[in-house]
This record gives structure tokens, sequence and C-alpha cells, in this order.
């Protein structure tokens, strides 16, 4: 499959409707609304990535010699959180599902999207806060930014 040519802006302008609909989905379809917020934290830390290199896409960000591993799994946030220097501030840990089935952060979009059941209700309601003070560190970065890139 090709990769999209997502710019910043793109990328911005997804982080902004991704949050907007996770916080209008409070209370009501939680794996869902976790979906949304996953997405959310991807977006972000691809823009403030590309602002850490002074770079505007999503290819300029995966031929970077540090980033290239995105090429494989751009949903690696927690990699992403590493190179942005605030894996210290926000662990994810790995959920269980039924079947001794492992989920690592990198795929918790599919635990979402496809509605597994974890075993333990607390660990994804305390990855889905993980993920919340994400986003919430993310704005007002991005939005500093959001004139002075495209």
């Amino acid at each position: 499959m090709s990769r999209l040519p997502a710019t910043r802006r793109n990328l911005q302008q997804a982080f902004e409707k991704h949050k907007a609909c996770y916080d209008s989905l409070k209370g009501n379809h939680n794996r869902s609304r976790r979906l949304i917020l996953f997405y959310a934290v991807e977006t972000g830390l691809k823009v403030f990535l590309l602002d850490k290199i002074g770079k505007y896409s999503v290819e300029d960000l995966i031929q970077h010699h540090e980033y290239c591993y995105l090429k494989d799994n751009g949903h690696d946030i927690k990699r992403m959180l590493k190179w942005a220097s605030i894996d210290g501030q926000y662990k994810l840990k790995t959920l269980r599902c039924e079947k001794s089935i492992q989920v690592e952060p990198n795929q918790y979009h599919q635990l979402w999207r496809y509605g597994l059941d974890t075993t333990n209700d607390a660990d994804e309601q305390n990855t889905e806060s993980v993920l919340c003070g994400i986003v919430e560190f993310l704005s007002p970065k991005i939005a500093k930014k959001k004139n002075n890139r495209s």
C-alpha cells in the first residue's frame, strides 16, 4: 500500500479534528472514542516530530535517519514518544486480552478498531488517561506553530 502525501498542515488538522471528535464522545462509544484518541496522539506526535526536524511532510519524516522506522510502522506511538523525548512522562503498557493476546502500544488502534476485550478494564482506562495526557501536552505546542508552518 502506498503512503498518502500528508503534510504537516494535514496532520495538524487531523489532530485537531480527532481531538474534537474524542471530546464530543466522552462517556459514550468507549472503543470508537479510544480509537479516535489513538489517531489524535499519532498525528500530533508526527506534527511534533516534524517541527523538531524542521520538515513539512510525512515523507520527510520517514526519510529522516532517526525516524525511518516509521516507514514500516507509522503507528508506533511509544517510539515516537521516545523520539520526542517525553517517553518518561507517558508510560504506555502492554494490554492483555483473552487467549494470552498481548497488545503493544503500536497495536492499540487494532485493539479498539476490532473491538477486542481486555482482561483488565482498569489498565485500558489508564491507557486512555495517558493518551489524553499526551494530547494535552501536544495541543499548545502544535497550536503555537500553527501560523508559522504549512
